[in-house]
């Protein structure tokens, strides 16, 4: 290749590489890898407390988080697809069961939404840590990171923390706003009312996702070793991206709040309501409970010996008897379903409250890592990056909860699982031996 083609080359191609020919083989013109150093050398920071990228990557530490990575890389494949197959059963049974319930109908969409993240938590796993598996799938187009992997990974997970606080004000008012919530169960379609805000305010956080990342072309330089030059391509930030006011304005604080602090604050709030009104009205089922008894036994004695014409109709006794076992089934419907809402949201907490001081701890040192960009350096410290990699699994460990917690909390759902699987017998036998 003449000196005017190298040009062009470089010109056209975001970075160029000009390996040493005694890192390439002759047979294949691939690139051997250098090997890896396992020196425990300090690290040499500047006075911002900034060092170079190489010397990180050449400590024995970097490679044992790099074997942590991997393995945590390969729970988060497998527990994915577990977690993918839990939410199909649980919208089966969801599905099956009082199709017309508006809170089950959230959960199918809270499931989808779920299931949607666990895809590509897996596309992640690979692209992470088995790259070569996640190039191979990824290979006819180049743009299906920047475009389709990168930003419906974050958007799928925002609409689920937007859901759950839909789920969280629909159980509020079922719970603590009865009266008012009788009303709205006439109206069709009242999941929606939920759902599509959900999805809108997901795609209106994410939006400019689809703008942070461009695609380039990098090229390796052979022909002086005797090998044809290689063209590739690779994903690197775009200029919005790498904007000082954009990554501390957007990717940080906006970030923090949004999918942080308000989700928090709103989901306490209403839960500690419904928690109060639980309790509530346990203690008045349970004066209705005696005083049901109570007055019940009155009213049969006074309508003792009234004629035999009205005997064939429900005696007022058990009239009233009907509808305050009716009023009190429902009730323990509406506490039981909440009960469930309760454990999804402690799961959310604990599962996300790590991902959230993250973005505390990423503010704190925005500046900081400005002024190493700056520099071509950086200050990321490497017990942070083993940290990312730990949220990473906790968010998929959060998406894929979701039957356990159905079985756990909701005795109509776990009556549905045992009678859609046919496992009553298994059931009664469980029973009769602890009987026994």
């Amino acid at each position: 290749m003449s000196m005017e083609e190298v040009l062009n080359l470089t010109e056209t191609c975001l970075e160029t590489f000009t390996p040493s020919c005694m890192h390439v083989d002759n047979e294949t013109c691939e690139v051997i890898p250098y090997p890896e150093k396992e020196d425990d050398y300090v690290l040499e920071f500047d006075e911002d407390g900034c060092f170079h990228r190489y010397q990180q990557e050449e400590k024995s530490s970097f490679i044992r988080y790099k074997q942590f990575s991997k393995a945590v890389g390969l729970i988060i494949i497998v527990l994915s697809s577990l977690g993918i197959v839990g939410n199909l059963i649980s919208i089966l049974v969801l599905a099956v069961k009082e199709t017309k319930n508006c809170f089950n109908q959230l959960l199918i969409a809270l499931n989808i939404f779920d299931s949607l993240h666990l895809v590509l938590a897996i596309f992640e796993g690979l692209r992470t840590d088995f790259s070569e598996v996640y190039n191979s799938i990824t290979e006819p187009s180049p743009y299906f990171f920047p475009l389709v992997h990168y930003p419906f990974y974050r958007i799928w997970m925002c609409a689920s923390i937007f859901l759950i606080i839909g789920v969280g004000v629909e159980r509020y008012l079922a719970v603590c706003r009865p009266h008012h919530y009788r009303e709205l169960q006439v109206r069709s379609h009242r999941a929606l009312v939920y759902i599509i805000p959900s999805i809108l305010a997901a795609l209106a956080l994410n939006f400019t996702r689809f703008l942070e990342l461009t695609v380039g072309d990098w090229c390796i330089i052979l022909d002086h070793c005797g090998c044809p030059n290689k063209r590739s391509s690779y994903t690197v930030p775009s200029e919005l991206r790498n904007h000082p006011m954009y990554v501390l304005y957007y990717s940080n604080l906006a970030w923090l709040l949004f999918t942080g602090v308000i989700p928090f604050a709103v989901l306490i709030i209403l839960n500690l309501q419904i928690y109060r009104s639980m309790q509530m009205v346990k203690r008045n089922l349970q004066k209705s409970s005696a005083m049901g008894a109570v007055g019940g036994a009155a009213l049969r004695a006074v309508s003792v010996g009234k004629s035999t014409v009205n005997d064939q109709f429900p005696s007022e006794a058990d009239q009233a008897e009907t509808r305050r076992r009716k009023r009190v089934t429902q009730q323990n419907k509406e506490c039981n379903l909440a009960f469930i809402l309760i454990c999804t949201v402690a799961t959310f907490f604990v599962c996300h409250f790590p991902r959230v001081m993250t973005n505390v701890y990423e503010a704190l040192i925005i500046k900081n890592e400005e002024r190493c960009k700056a520099k071509k350096m950086q200050y990321v410290r490497l017990w942070y990056l083993h940290i990312i990699v730990a949220i990473n699994l906790l968010l998929v460990l959060n998406a894929s909860a979701n039957l356990p917690i159905y079985l756990f909390g909701g005795k109509s759902f776990r009556a549905s699982f045992i009678s859609l699987f046919g496992l009553e017998k298994c059931t009664r036998r469980a029973s009769n031996g602890n009987t026994n």
